[in-house]
């Protein structure tokens, strides 16, 4: 009950703040930018790339070392190829995007993205760390063709009179859905874990390890199926 008074409450203050913000001449967050179609585009497509990015790096290193029972520092050495196939993508997204827009670039990235997850999905206990760092590469590029160039794409389409004031606003929205991202696929692994435990009959350590597996395989397939709402967001992108 707590939970739920909190929850409106927020939403009637969200929904008052908008109101005040919109009335400013000069508003602390520019939300009139949001009246041109293709930023809200972009922004949206900012913030599902976000939550299945940024959700999925915390889960990374938490498989690697809560499943496969790597040390922080060995799972640090497992991820160096998602940084850097990301250099790599932002290298190959930047000279895409000058030459043929966003939509095909993001739409790389995103799928890139969605198929890196889907993999993950179905890590196993004994799944060959090659095959789990081309995992992770996949996912790096994914990551460099996409959020650069989104960001780009967001300044270049708001509206020319609010361009300057647009910054704050896709500023202080970056850090509050980075935050949401992490405390959703946390709280979401948690839940599917405890889920899977649930029906394990006994406190078997195969058993337990094979319900942690399989929540982690839940909360991996949900970040997917993010990714695949954003590749679809994405063909409806200006092209040039």
């Amino acid at each position: 009950m707590y939970t739920v008074i909190t929850l409106i409450t927020s939403l009637i203050l969200l929904a008052l703040f908008i109101i005040v913000e919109l009335r400013q001449e000069k508003p602390l967050l520019e939300l009139r930018s949001f009246r041109s179609l293709e930023f809200t585009k972009g922004v949206i497509l900012t913030w599902i790339n976000q939550i299945a990015l940024f959700g999925s790096i915390l889960l990374i290193p938490l498989f690697l070392q809560q499943v496969r029972g790597y040390s922080s520092f060995e799972s640090g050495l497992l991820v160096i190829p998602q940084a850097i196939f990301s250099f790599i993508g932002m290298q190959i997204g930047g000279k895409m995007f000058d030459k043929y827009g966003a939509r095909p670039v993001v739409f790389a990235g995103l799928s890139l993205l969605a198929a890196s997850l889907y993999l993950l999905s179905g890590m196993k206990s004994d799944t060959s760390i090659y095959w789990m760092m081309s995992y992770f590469a996949m996912m790096g590029l994914g990551q460099g063709l996409t959020m650069m160039q989104l960001g780009t794409h967001v300044m270049k389409s708001a509206p020319k009179n609010l361009i300057s004031r647009v910054t704050p606003l896709t500023a202080s929205a970056q850090q509050i859905v980075g935050s949401f991202a992490v405390t959703i696929m946390s709280g979401l692994l948690s839940s599917n874990i405890a889920n899977h435990r649930s029906h394990v009959q006994n406190d078997a350590a195969g058993e337990v390890i094979q319900a942690m597996i399989s929540g982690f395989h839940d909360t991996f397939l949900f970040s997917c199926s993010l990714a695949l709402c954003g590749v679809i967001i994405s063909l409806f992108l200006r092209r040039n």
